[in-house]
Parts: C-alpha cells; sequence; structure tokens
C-alpha cells in the first residue's frame, strides 16, 4: 500500500483490507479467539452483575486493544482492520442491551477507541515494513549490481585499476596485473596518465596514454568514472587499447594527405603545361596575326583583315581562358608572393564577374609560411569564396586573414541565404568535407555557421609549426 496517513485513508479502503485477512496464518485465528473469549467473558460478566459501574464495565472493550494491536504488528492494516471489524460486531449487541445512557456511551467510546487503534497502528506498521521491503530490494539490487560489476572486473580483458584519494592503486584487475606485472600495487595515478588525480576532477582527463606492454609501445584511452569499493568511492580507470585504431587512423590520415599531395602535384603539373604549350603556341599565333595587320601591303582585302582581327581577339580571349584555368589550377604567386597576396589577386579575379563586393582585412604582421599550409588556406579561401558567390546568392564577402605568433586564421562570412549546417553533407557541398579535411592534416580547428536568411561563416585556425624559411 502507498505510503498514507490515516486521514488519507479511505473507509472503502480500510473495509476491503478487513475482508482480506490472513485467513491461512494459524496465529491469526488465536487472536480472533481471543477476542471472542474476551467478549464472551464481558457478556458474563453482565449477566452476572459484577461490573455494575459504567466505568468499570468498560474494562472488556478496552481489553480488546491487546489483540487489535498483536495482529496490527504482526499482520499490518490487513490485520488489525479484520480484528476491529470482528471486534465491532460481537460487541454491538452489548451496546443495545447496555443498563443504562452512561454504559452505552462507554462501550460506544470503547468501539471506537479499538477501531481507531486498530487503523492507525496497522497503517503505521505496514508502511514501516514496506519500507523496509524497499530498503531490502534496493540492498539486495546493489548486491546484485556489485556482483555483476565484480564479475565484469574479473573477466574483462581491458585493465582497470582502482585508485583511492591520493591516486595510490588499491585494486586491480588480472588484465591489469598482466600489463602491469608485480608492480601494479606501487603504482600511482600520475605514474600511468602523468597528471594528478585533482586535476582529472576539475574537468583536465587525459585523453590517451602510451604504456610499454610486452617490450611493445602500445596506446590506451583513459575512462575514467568513481565507483563504490566497499563502503566508500573510489576512481576507477579503464584502460581501453586504441593502438590498431590509432594505427589505422593514422595511415587514413597519410592516405588522405599523400592524395591531396598527389591531386595538387598533378594541378601544377597541367598548369605549367597550359601554360608552356597552349598558352604560348597561342600567343605567337596572334603575335604573327598582329605581324599581318601591321603589313599594308601583305593584306589589301579589308573583309581579310577584318576576319583577321576577328580570329586575333578569339585567340586573345582562349589565353586569357587558359591563363585564368592556370592560375586556378596552381597560381604562380602563392610560391613567390605568398598568401596574402595570392588572396588578395583571387578576390581581385572573381570581382571581375561577381556583381557584388568581396573585401579583405588583414591583421597582424604578416609571415611566409609552410608552402602546404598556404597552400591549404588558399583553397579553403577558394572554395569559401566560390560557395559564397555560387550558392548563397551574397551580395557582400568579407575575408579576414589574422596572423599571430603561433597561429593564422581565416573567416569568411557573407550575407546570403545560409543553409542547414547539421544537414548530412551532400554531393553539392563536398567542398565542405575537403576543407575539413585540410584542416585536420594541418591540425587545426574548423567551424561553419550558418543559420537561412543571415549568412554563413567560415572559421579556420591553424597552428603555425615552422615559417617558410625553415
Amino acid at each position: 500500500m502507498p505510503s498514507q496517513t490515516l486521514y488519507e485513508i479511505k473507509a472503502g479502503e480500510v473495509f476491503k483490507r478487513a475482508l482480506k485477512p490472513p485467513l491461512k496464518d494459524q496465529k491469526f485465528w488465536v487472536v480472533q479467539s481471543t477476542v471472542l473469549i474476551i467478549t464472551v467473558i464481558h457478556y458474563w460478566l453482565d449477566y452476572q452483575k459484577i461490573l455494575t459501574q459504567p466505568a468499570l464495565s468498560s474494562i472488556p472493550v478496552f481489553i480488546l486493544l491487546l489483540p487489535v494491536s498483536y495482529a496490527a504488528t504482526e499482520y499490518g492494516l490487513h490485520g488489525s482492520a479484520a480484528t476491529s471489524l470482528w471486534s465491532t460486531l460481537l460487541w454491538i449487541p452489548d451496546i443495545f442491551i447496555s443498563h443504562n445512557s452512561v454504559s452505552l456511551e462507554f462501550a460506544a467510546v470503547g468501539i471506537v477507541v479499538v477501531n481507531a487503534v486498530g487503523i492507525i497502528t496497522g497503517e503505521r506498521i505496514e508502511r514501516e515494513q514496506l519500507a523496509k521491503n524497499r530498503v531490502k530490494a534496493t540492498e539486495e539490487q546493489l548486491k546484485i549490481s556489485e556482483a555483476r560489476f565484480r564479475h565484469l572486473f574479473a573477466t574483462t580483458r581491458a585493465p582497470i585499476l582502482l585508485f583511492d584519494e591520493d591516486g595510490k592503486v588499491v585494486n586491480a584487475n588480472p588484465a591489469a596485473w598482466g600489463v602491469f606485472k608485480n608492480n601494479v600495487l606501487d603504482l600511482t595515478f600520475s605514474d600511468i596518465c602523468k597528471m594528478s588525480i585533482s586535476k582529472v576532477f576539475k574537468g583536465e582527463n587525459p585523453i590517451s596514454v602510451e604504456l610499454e606492454v610486452d617490450g611493445k609501445p602500445t596506446e590506451f584511452r583513459c575512462l575514467i568514472s568513481s565507483v563504490k569499493e566497499g563502503d566508500a568511492y573510489v576512481t576507477q580507470l579503464l584502460l581501453q587499447d586504441i593502438t590498431e585504431e590509432r594505427r589505422a587512423f593514422r595511415d587514413v590520415k597519410a592516405f588522405a594527405s599523400s592524395l591531396l599531395n598527389a591531386q595538387e602535384d598533378e594541378r601544377l603539373r597541367i598548369s605549367r603545361e597550359l601554360h608552356d604549350d597552349p598558352l604560348q603556341a597561342i600567343i605567337h599565333s596572334s603575335r604573327q596575326i598582329d605581324s599581318i595587320l601591321m603589313d599594308d601591303t601583305g593584306i589589301t582585302d579589308q573583309e581579310n583583315r577584318t576576319t583577321l582581327d576577328k580570329v586575333k581577339s578569339e585567340l586573345l580571349r582562349v589565353a586569357r581562358s587558359i591563363r585564368s584555368i592556370a592560375q586556378g589550377l596552381r597560381p604562380p604567386s602563392l610560391e613567390h608572393l605568398g598568401l596574402s597576396a595570392t588572396v588578395n589577386g583571387l578576390i581581385a579575379d572573381l570581382e571581375q564577374d561577381y556583381s557584388g563586393s568581396i573585401k579583405l582585412e588583414i591583421k597582424g604582421t604578416q609571415r611566409r609560411l609552410k608552402l602546404d599550409t598556404e597552400l591549404a588556406l588558399y583553397r579553403i579561401c577558394q572554395e569559401s569564396l566560390q560557395n559564397a558567390i555560387v550558392h548563397s546568392g551574397a551580395d557582400i564577402v568579407l575575408v579576414k586573414l589574422t596572423f599571430t605568433d603561433s597561429t593564422v586564421s581565416l573567416v569568411v562570412s557573407d550575407n546570403g541565404k545560409g543553409f542547414e549546417v547539421n544537414k548530412p553533407i551532400d554531393a553539392k557541398h563536398l567542398g565542405l568535407k575537403g576543407i575539413r579535411e585540410r584542416v585536420s592534416l594541418l591540425g587545426g580547428t574548423f567551424s561553419i555557421m550558418s543559420t537561412q536568411k543571415d549568412g554563413t561563416t567560415v572559421s579556420v585556425l591553424i597552428p603555425i609549426t615552422a615559417s617558410f624559411a625553415e
């Protein structure tokens, strides 16, 4: 029964409980027999007129408190309510055959007191019993949980160590003994994680550590939690072997880097070939046409002269197109002039066919960086500007390039229509994956903030590990 006070217990509920007594318990029948005997004795005393005083005549009814209280103690509200009802049924005739009004009042008060004591005592005891049962069930569940933890602690293949508040090892599973051998109990938290246990609880959780296992360097991910060990709480350190995971990650990262390098090398080759062969041939042909047009005796027909003018104009257009393609593939200015000048040239080229405005802000002391860093930042800027011009519908684009002693940051923001950043990247936005991959290879951070109708901001922060001269 839910925890209730006497005033919250409805009469109907008490009556239902009284109709469901513990009939299979022999002691319950002994209690009911006791009530019957007390009632019979009371009727005999009344018949013999031994208890003539009203106060004395009410003594037997108050004696009923003994079996009612016992029933409440043994069976709760089920037993006390049934016993109180049984007592009331047996005592009703005495109320009607009482000799005077005073005796009638004493008998009625006595029955009310017996019922009240039965209900209150039964409800309180039953509530306490339910609370004890809950505590017992909780303790049983706790024991089961501890047993499961012990089983997992002993059988898991990952090393697990338990530390006290001072950071000393107090227990370790078999896998930990296999890694640290016989000196496992001599270790401290700082010996393994290279930091104090107090820093962990301040949020400085170590990500991974490298340990020597069987003479081989092994990388482990540190998973730290607080568990109960006996009556106290200890810090649990689970070491998850991530050697193969990290090796695979490094292989994938190396492959991605090689792929990007191969792509840039191929772009450089194509750019040079376009510049050295087709572009030079077109320019040479254009100059030959110029020399023919300048010779008044070479061409006398005005129609032929007009045709040659058109051919020359078309050759120059094709030359500009090839030069633009070659510079887009690999701008020569990047190697000779650096990132800032190349980005400035990129913006100038884009503004020729763009109706909006592109502004460039450069802060900090400009410096030359490693070529792969400058090339990555240039590609990121190029991709971000293309997205802003082609997809966002923006009319204002701002490029911020900031140099510090240890980092370089690139921020490209526009006032376009924006898009939902959390949506999966589709084929139209594969350039964003390329940006993320380039930033990851350089150990930097990358973020996109975009809301519909409020524009998009692409932010990149790259650590400067070495200068161009190095």
